[in-house]
């Protein structure tokens, strides 16, 4: 499995039935902009676009590729009967992702917490860097392709939460990073993360007794 598959196979189990249901959803629509960017860069990878309108024109006509490819096997679809709902929910869920993944945010939490998903050797890298913009470059880098799938489908739930009403208890809801921490319950909270340290070294010795 993935690091985010363990993610969100970890997160899941901590839901309410309720609550597992939209994190499917969730996922559903996580794995759809995967095909869809994986067959559009395909399909853009090697033209050029004198403009943003041109380039959107070439993205709507790798979608419909997609969507004619996606219900081969249905011989009742058509674009008049739903697919060209479908390819328009496509092409907005597709600006959706490339939007959103270059968000400012993203970046925030590359170098807030960035650190955490690092090894040994990288952390030791990083603080070898004295300039500190060069540091900052530094860690995005390594950190990106870390957190950017959990990015993307913090994105995805985002929108999922939208559609309808959700019940969700305190717990749903701080598993999902709605809120913050729920009284009474004995869970980490964001002040936890920001003020932990590493346990210090042992660095006593132990002295055997002499015979005697």
């Amino acid at each position: 499995m993935s690091e985010l598959d363990c993610f969100l196979e970890v997160i899941e189990e901590e839901l309410s039935s309720e609550a597992k249901l939209l994190w499917r959803k969730a996922r559903s629509r996580y794995g759809r902009y995967h095909e869809l960017v994986a067959i559009v860069l395909e399909k853009t990878a090697n033209q050029t676009h004198d403009s943003h309108a041109q380039f959107q024109a070439d993205v709507i006509k790798a979608i419909v590729d997609f969507e004619v490819a996606s219900n081969s096997s249905n011989s009742s679809w058509n674009f008049r009967n739903g697919g060209l709902t479908g390819l328009v929910d496509d092409f907005f869920l597709l600006e959706e992702f490339i939007v959103n993944n270059d968000h400012a945010r993203l970046k925030d939490w590359c170098t807030s917490f960035g650190r955490w998903s690092l090894n040994a050797e990288q952390i030791a890298e990083l603080d070898s860097i004295a300039e500190p913009d060069a540091r900052l470059e530094r860690t995005v880098e390594l950190v990106r392709p870390i957190l950017q799938p959990v990015w993307t489908f913090f994105v995805a739930l985002c929108h999922v939460l939208q559609e309808g009403e959700n019940e969700l208890t305190a717990k749903d809801a701080y598993w999902l990073g709605l809120i913050d921490e729920v009284i009474g319950e004995d869970l980490y909270t964001i002040r936890d993360l920001m003020e932990y340290e590493d346990d210090p070294e042992d660095t006593s010795t132990q002295t055997l007794p002499s015979a005697t």
